[in-house]
């Protein structure tokens, strides 16, 4: 498929890989943002010169997957944009961050297909609930229930039903 394709898909929440790759494992994802705001971090807050604990609104962008499994927010190159070997591909379960240490239980309980029969976010638990894994200092922070947030808000708004 062309780049115009792959970034619909990208939007509506496949994963995007290009054949022309010579990295195993590279793809690129729709990372939401934080719209409404989250809590900056450490980094961030050195960074941005900002205090830690600062609430800032994140806009959306692409994140890049690299080959070694790191992420880092992506442009597309002129290659990428004039190439016709891109891929979508569905999202697989949530397996949590590498290093970090799950919250308790979630790890195996978290499964959200973004691309599917039922569109996006067409199943979180099969229930519509969801568990938050947790960060690098072993239970969930501020990101991680925004994201849980946004998860939920997405299933609902899919539903036709808006939060």
């Amino acid at each position: 498929m062309d780049f115009s394709s792959a970034l619909v898909a990208v939007k509506n929440g496949a994963k995007i890989t290009r054949t022309g790759w010579n990295g195993a494992g590279q793809y690129v994802v729709f990372q939401a943002g934080y719209p409404d705001g989250i809590a900056i971090n450490a980094n961030t807050a050195a960074a941005t010169g900002l205090a830690e604990g600062t609430v800032c609104s994140f806009r959306p962008y692409l994140m890049f997957c690299t080959a070694d499994g790191q992420f880092v927010p992506w442009v597309a190159s002129q290659t990428d944009l004039l190439a016709d070997d891109w891929e979508a591909h569905e999202l697989s379960p949530a397996r949590g961050i590498p290093g970090s240490t799950p919250s308790s239980g979630a790890a195996r309980s978290v499964a959200m297909h973004v691309l599917g029969p039922g569109g996006i976010a067409s199943q979180v638990l099969g229930s519509g609930s969801v568990n938050v894994l947790g960060g690098r200092r072993g239970g969930p922070d501020a990101g991680d229930v925004a994201l849980a947030a946004a998860i939920r808000s997405a299933a609902t708004v899919r539903r036709g039903m808006r939060a």
